[in-house]
């Protein structure tokens, strides 16, 4: 079984909320238990005006093709069998940012 470390970015099949569709994209690991799933937030291109969204300031560094922002309230638990890819890992400050949004999230 695969393991996974906080802050790598994945690309894996994302559910929508309405559960009937699915996108390619990438996410970041939050949460690896050591079991058969993965915790993840989504990461996304658009900018969305709020406190759970987050700017990513080294994008290129952890793989991503554009600018881009993780959404760190919307997660999934996705099973490893189902990541697609692994393409990189958060920059430490970027990583900083989002284990600090994490913490106060939950």
């Amino acid at each position: 079984m695969s393991s996974f470390r906080f802050g790598e970015v994945l690309i894996l099949p994302f559910s929508y909320a309405d559960l009937q569709s699915r996108k390619r994209r990438p996410a970041v690991v939050l949460l690896d238990a050591g079991d058969e799933d993965v915790l993840v937030a989504k990461i996304t291109t658009k900018e969305y005006n709020s406190s759970y969204d987050l700017k990513l300031d080294h994008w290129s560094v952890a793989g991503l093709l554009a600018p881009s922002f993780v959404r760190i309230h919307k997660l999934l638990a996705v099973e490893k069998s189902h990541v697609i890819q692994r393409i990189g890992m958060l920059d430490p400050s970027d990583l900083d940012i989002v284990k600090q949004a994490f913490h106060d999230l939950v």
